[in-house]
């Protein structure tokens, strides 16, 4: 993304500097759900962050106010500051975001219990961290006998349909046979 033409007032628009990326978010995010000061090696395998690229990124935060140090020297650690005027807000956002996660699946699972014929096995692809190139894309992987596939598959299709509008995500259905 280009630097933009004419700057924000960090004051008036203070998520530009604080959500400036995706390390800053991720950090945020680890802080927040902690609840208590962190030291940096620790902080960065919570976040899936190596290690040295951490400290701009907490740099920033800090100068934004909205993370604090706490200790010195090797003894100092992170800690998400609550006082923070978005404090609050970046909280309820992280914790909409987990929410969103768990009614993703808790909604699969219910889908699948609502069908007659159950498959052999299914799965959900595209929702760990191994899944980080799937670009935001869901797979749903029904093995099942040839001869109900297409039942199995078209009695889940009103559920993902209604499952992808409700929570805003994209979910591709895929079935296979045993042999595959």
């Amino acid at each position: 993304m280009r630097t933009p033409i004419r700057p924000q007032n960090p004051i008036q628009k203070p998520l530009n500097r604080i959500l400036t990326t995706e390390a800053n978010v991720r950090l945020l995010r680890e802080l927040a759900r902690a609840g208590h000061p962190i030291a940096a090696g620790e902080l960065a395998k919570r976040a899936k962050l190596g290690r040295t690229s951490i400290y701009p990124a907490l740099a920033s935060l800090e100068s934004e106010h909205i993370v604090q140090f706490t200790g010195i020297g090797v003894q100092r650690q992170a800690q998400f500051r609550a006082e923070h005027p978005m404090a609050q807000a970046l909280q309820d956002l992280f914790r909409a975001e987990a929410k969103r996660v768990d009614d993703l699946i808790s909604a699969l699972r219910e889908m699948f219990r609502g069908i007659t014929l159950q498959p052999i096995a299914a799965w959900l692809e595209g929702l760990s961290d191994f899944d980080a190139d799937a670009d935001g894309k869901l797979a749903v992987w029904v093995v099942a006998d040839p001869r109900h596939m297409s039942a199995i598959t078209g009695s889940l299709h009103d559920g993902v349909m209604e499952i992808q509008q409700r929570l805003a995500v994209y979910i591709a259905l895929n079935g296979i046979g045993r042999s595959e």
